[in-house]
């Protein structure tokens, strides 16, 4: 699996059909008003969304990465999460 490392790279407004990321870092990517058609991110190396959470749509992600972006789900749905 190659490796790459795209950090703060703004994919605001692309159009997404068929992609697969393996083995790439998506740091700080920003998926403003993407639109994605069979996107698999499942075999990134890591995924972390600064902006456009809502344009995963059309994506299919694992277990794992779901844990790691849950924190701008929960803030584009206006929640608040706070521990004792």
């Amino acid at each position: 699996m190659a490796s790459a490392l795209l950090r703060d790279v703004d994919f605001g407004q692309a159009t997404f059909t068929d992609v697969a990321f393996p083995g790439t870092t998506l740091d700080r990517a920003r998926f403003d008003r993407a639109v994605m058609n069979r996107v698999d991110l499942r075999d990134a190396a890591g995924l972390h969304i600064a902006s456009g959470i809502e344009a995963l749509k059309g994506a299919t992600i694992s277990t794992a990465q779901l844990f790691d972006i849950a924190p701008a789900f929960a803030q584009q749905a206006g929640i608040t999460v706070k521990d004792h």
